[in-house]
């Protein structure tokens, strides 16, 4: 699973690791540089992908999100504060 700054650390190290790419026998014709854009674009990919996989295994779970409706009663009884 990948959160934005995981994302951005990984980028970084390999952007790192390209620029010792001479240390491991590699030779770059130019310098590596990062496509911001295409960095941000990537984030919101993953982001979407992980997000809609976190809501559709809660409602699987039987848990409510505002403006989802409630498929089937929550397998676990929610407690009131009053409850304790």
């Amino acid at each position: 699973m990948h959160i934005p700054s995981k994302i951005m650390i990984k980028t970084a190290a390999v952007l790192e690791t390209l620029h010792r790419a001479e240390t491991f026998g590699i030779h770059v014709d130019t310098a590596p540089r990062v496509d911001m854009v295409r960095l941000m674009a990537r984030k919101n990919e993953i982001l979407a992908i992980q997000a809609k996989g976190i809501l559709d295994f809660s409602v699987e779970d039987g848990n409510d999100f505002p403006g989802r409706p409630l498929t089937r009663p929550p397998r676990t009884p929610v407690r009131r504060f009053s409850d304790y």
